[in-house]
């Protein structure tokens, strides 16, 4: 009898022993399971490089405003001088020719030599632009104020003086658009916008001159007078 239960005892602890490493292991197995470290991937986000605008300050648009209406306006001059001195030839001098020297070929006209010279054309310009005049009257025409205004804005068309004239114009109000868009308190903004309005009707009324010659005087003469004035309000910010 005592055999026997030293049997069943033996036993007992050897089936403990058994459940109990099992238990171990199982447990062992489920902490390893769950403790694993997880390594999460590096993502590398490329860097976008942004550039960079730079916006002129309202002073630097100012300048460039100021510095294309002084251009026109000195075109405009050269303008004025051409209008008027031809205007002037042909009511005052063109009766002092001869009538051999109206009939000259305008390529060796004398009369055209001296017209040229008036108004500040080459005379080579000034030469063909009479020869090809569609009225065909040559040199007469140089009598008529009328033709011989139109000599001159032809011939300032022909050299590039006008297209000079516009593209300056032209420049100077898309800058004063994006100045008055973008600083629109800038102290000198209204300046800068009665400078150009003042250019502007300047060269147009040179473009297309009318009346008679004591309005056109009368006329170019205001005009220069206003756009000095408005010139000189912005000379302190932006003159020399």
């Amino acid at each position: 009898m005592k055999k026997l239960l030293i049997c069943l005892m033996a036993l007992s602890l050897t089936l403990c022993s058994l459940v109990g490493c099992a238990s171990d292991d199982l447990n062992g197995f489920n902490n390893n399971a769950y403790s694993s470290t997880v390594t999460t991937p590096t993502v590398n986000t490329p860097t976008i490089n942004t550039p960079t605008v730079n916006t002129p300050a309202p002073a630097d648009l100012g300048q460039q405003i100021y510095n294309d209406l002084v251009t026109a306006s000195e075109l405009c001059e050269t303008y004025r001088y051409a209008v008027y001195n031809a205007w002037y030839f042909a009511i005052y001098e063109f009766d002092n020719y001869t009538g051999s020297q109206r009939l000259e070929a305008p390529q060796n006209s004398t009369i055209v030599t001296d017209f040229a010279i008036k108004v500040g054309i080459p005379q080579d310009e000034m030469r063909t632009i009479i020869a090809n005049y569609p009225e065909g009257l040559g040199v007469y025409a140089l009598g008529d104020f009328n033709s011989s205004v139109n000599f001159v804005l032809y011939a300032l068309k022909d050299n590039g003086t006008e297209a000079e004239l516009d593209s300056a114009l032209s420049t100077a109000k898309t800058t004063l658009k994006d100045l008055t868009g973008t600083y629109s308190t800038y102290s000198e903004c209204e300046n800068l916008k009665n400078f150009y309005t003042e250019v502007n009707a300047y060269a147009e009324y040179l473009k297309n001159p009318t009346g008679s010659f004591e309005t056109m005087k009368s006329t170019t003469q205001t005009h220069q007078s206003n756009v000095r004035t408005a010139k000189s309000a912005l000379d302190f910010a932006f003159g020399d």
